[in-house]
């Protein structure tokens, strides 16, 4: 059966699911030959992601769950207990080989860009809730953790100077609202840390240049909740909707840690 298909069989059990979405990397791996191997990681993760720009956010379950279990694959190996080399790393599935390699050619999509489509822009939303939905299980696995890809999406959104065009900035606002979504509670803990990133790939957004921000902190957290709140004001319809569902989760994350913080504080009476 096509991988395609694979990923929409809804009666097919997910073990299952998991061994056909692995099979041509697997085999690829008996060959020994590193190119095979390449090729098969790109057409693998290119299908998955592919199908979840294709999924709308609130019926992403199953590729999520997809995902999630390749990682706990074993292996690939071939028949003398060896992997393979690409790109100079052993390919192992526990750490997603080229997965991420695979993202970033996706990301190379721009809601701004004239030639993108309707189409476009619900795939562009669709992939940020994947890739947020993803990054919200990054504890179990580093491999997991998309959080820059989340900032950018929100530097765009809510940062940069607005688009002129009320449909672009919908698609940037929509997409922005995924990552506190799925992934607010991993976005909160960075900014609790003041976690920072080499060079400028997390610097501040065009209306906010005389910051000098290289990651995520508690300044742009509090950033963003306010141009979500002016935004809910003024925006309608489905951003409406998803920017009231990402400030709530955003005050979620936040009562939450607050409440543990409060709980777990020493008795010094």
């Amino acid at each position: 059966m096509p991988l395609k298909d694979t990923l929409w069989d809804s009666q097919m059990p997910l073990a299952q699911v998991i061994q056909e979405v692995g099979k041509p990397v697997d085999d690829a791996v008996q060959t020994k030959d590193s190119n095979a191997v390449e090729a098969a990681l790109w057409s693998v993760w290119n299908d998955l992601i592919t199908a979840a720009g294709n999924t709308p956010h609130a019926q992403q379950d199953c590729l999520v769950d997809i995902v999630r279990n390749i990682q706990r694959k074993a292996g690939p190996f071939d028949s003398n207990g060896q992997s393979c080399n690409v790109w100079d790393k052993p390919v192992e599935w526990e750490k997603m080989s080229l997965f991420g390699a695979a993202l970033r050619e996706k990301w190379n999509y721009s809601p701004e860009d004239p030639k993108s489509s309707t189409s476009g822009a619900a795939e562009w939303i669709n992939l940020n809730a994947f890739i947020a939905r993803i990054t919200s299980g990054y504890t179990v696995s580093e491999c997991f953790d998309f959080s820059l890809y989340g900032l950018w999406t929100l530097r765009a959104a809510l940062e940069d100077e607005e688009s002129s065009t009320r449909t672009v900035q919908a698609t940037l606002v929509n997409a922005a609202a995924m990552w506190m979504m799925y992934a607010g509670q991993v976005m909160w803990r960075k900014s609790q840390i003041d976690f920072e990133y080499d060079g400028k790939k997390a610097r501040a957004g065009e209306t906010l240049e005389d910051k000098e921000w290289r990651g995520f902190s508690i300044e742009r957290w509090t950033t963003w909740e306010d141009r979500l709140k002016a935004l809910e004001k003024s925006c309608g319809g489905e951003s409406h909707e998803l920017v009231d569902i990402a400030l709530t989760k955003m005050d979620e994350v936040a009562r939450q840690y607050k409440l543990r913080h409060f709980t777990t504080e020493p008795d010094c009476s």
